[in-house]
């Protein structure tokens, strides 16, 4: 609720690069709504009162109206007095970035997965996941990339948004305000949203043309989150100021599109570039990870990491100490086979991960599984 003195809805000068309505008084007792200063993107404004009292708009409500980009000043409509007594307002509005009028969204397009080239990450809520991908999000996807990890462009396009100055994370859907993103527009109307990025973690700026497959930022754990990960979306906007997601399809390195479910894992393909590793995970050898190492965060805990993808188990072994350790590496085998004998020895440089060994099925198995426990002597 806003009372008849001046008081604007929103700072104008607010540097967030958002879109902002204010009123001002305009001397004969009523106010002027104006929107800006706005971003380098269009925007389609919804706004509407929730209380008015002694007041009229010169127009009707909900108000709409496209707000092009780079605009400072654009006058909306007007209220005037009406009746005596106390005035007062109370208002409520949205945007969605973008102009709806001119997506024409192609369906047929075919996105890269947002991570590095060759890498294999899962998907840990898919379409329509019951945590938090419903609504605005319902075509949204979660990878497993842990902080720190490279995020890239999944398709060619401007920076429309950027935002990297949070460090908050929580489950609480209060959290959510507090996670940090890159929003790409697409020559199709539509945008790309990667959001939880880390702080400070965005290597683009709004106004940058990049291209399909570069590095954009690295994942992070702020918003709304139960750990890190990188949330990925391509969404289109409405003229009911909000956004709204569209399912998508993914090259693998394969001939067909594919459309990635929950808990499943995938491989980044970025055309023209070699895949050093095979594409069916029952080609893979121990060659094939001969000389991998990953830099990691160092939490100053060693631990492990496996990628699933049927009918292969990849496990590393995860260094986060500040220093060199050697760590000896026991497996709990019911009915799997490890490439290598267990236990072994590797010797792992400090925030490094490395390749341990390939578990798959015996022949014949149908219930198989695995335990791994690790020793770790620090060294120099």
């Amino acid at each position: 609720m806003f009372s008849a003195v001046p008081r604007r809805l929103e700072n104008p000068a607010a540097p967030d690069g958002k879109l902002k309505v204010h009123a001002e008084k305009d001397g004969r007792g009523g106010y002027r709504f104006l929107a800006g200063p706005h971003a380098i993107i269009d925007s389609w404004l919804r706004f509407e009162f929730t209380d008015l009292e002694n007041f009229v708009p010169d127009l009707r409500m909900p108000f709409e109206q496209l707000i092009r980009s780079g605009a400072d000043r654009v006058y909306l409509f007007s209220l005037r007095p009406d009746g005596k007594g106390p005035r007062s307002f109370g208002v409520s509005y949205s945007f969605a970035r973008g102009n709806p009028d001119e997506v024409r969204l192609d369906r047929y397009h075919r996105y890269l997965f947002p991570f590095e080239h060759g890498r294999i990450h899962q998907v840990t809520q898919g379409y329509n996941g019951r945590f938090s991908h419903y609504g605005e999000n319902q075509y949204a996807l979660d990878f497993d990339l842990d902080a720190g990890a490279v995020v890239c462009a999944a398709r060619a396009g401007v920076v429309a948004e950027v935002k990297d100055n949070s460090s908050l994370s929580g489950l609480d859907a209060g959290f959510a305000p507090h996670g940090n993103y890159l929003l790409i527009a697409h020559d199709d109307g539509s945008f790309a949203n990667y959001a939880h990025l880390r702080r400070g973690g965005s290597l683009v700026r709004p106004g940058e043309t990049v291209e399909a497959g570069q590095r954009i930022a690295y994942s992070g754990n702020t918003g709304r989150t139960s750990g890190p990960h990188l949330h990925f979306d391509v969404r289109i906007p409405t003229k009911t100021g909000r956004m709204r997601s569209v399912p998508v399809s993914f090259l693998d390195g394969s001939s067909a599109p594919v459309v990635p479910l929950e808990g499943r894992t995938y491989r980044s393909c970025h055309p023209g570039v070699p895949l050093l590793l095979p594409l069916s995970s029952g080609e893979l050898t121990n060659a094939d990870f001969a000389d991998y190492e990953r830099r990691i965060v160092a939490r100053g805990t060693v631990d492990f990491r496996v990628d699933s993808r049927d009918p292969t188990y990849v496990v590393f072994a995860r260094n986060g100490l500040p220093t060199p350790a050697t760590i000896r590496v026991h497996m709990g085998l019911r009915d799997m086979i490890s490439s290598i004998p267990m236990p072994a020895v590797v010797r792992v440089p400090a925030a490094t991960e490395v390749f341990i060994t390939l578990l798959r099925p015996a022949p014949g198995a149908r219930r198989y599984g695995y335990t791994c426990r690790l020793e770790a002597t620090s060294t120099q």
